[in-house]
């Protein structure tokens, strides 16, 4: 649909203020990168949260536990701190 707007997602908002994050991982809505273009974290916001997670649980738990294990560096963001 031509008219569906995505700029209200948090993830685009955080996109559009900075430059080094980019939306590169399937697993992740936000990489971020070094200026030297080396991973340096990941960011996980509430956009798609439950629409894509099996349940609660995983989007809660398993997803950033597995992403810790194999040595993410992750932050959550939540679209409430953000509004005004």
């Amino acid at each position: 649909n031509e008219n569906f707007r995505t700029d209200w997602f948090l993830k685009e908002q955080l996109k559009a203020i900075n430059p080094l994050y980019i939306n590169e991982l399937p697993f992740a809505d936000i990489t971020v990168k070094t200026n030297a273009g080396k991973y340096e974290s990941l960011i996980l916001t509430d956009d798609d949260l439950y629409y894509e997670s099996i349940s609660p649980k995983e989007a809660h738990a398993y997803l950033p536990m597995n992403l810790q294990e194999k040595g993410w560096k992750i932050e959550r963001l939540w679209s409430r701190k953000f509004m005004k």
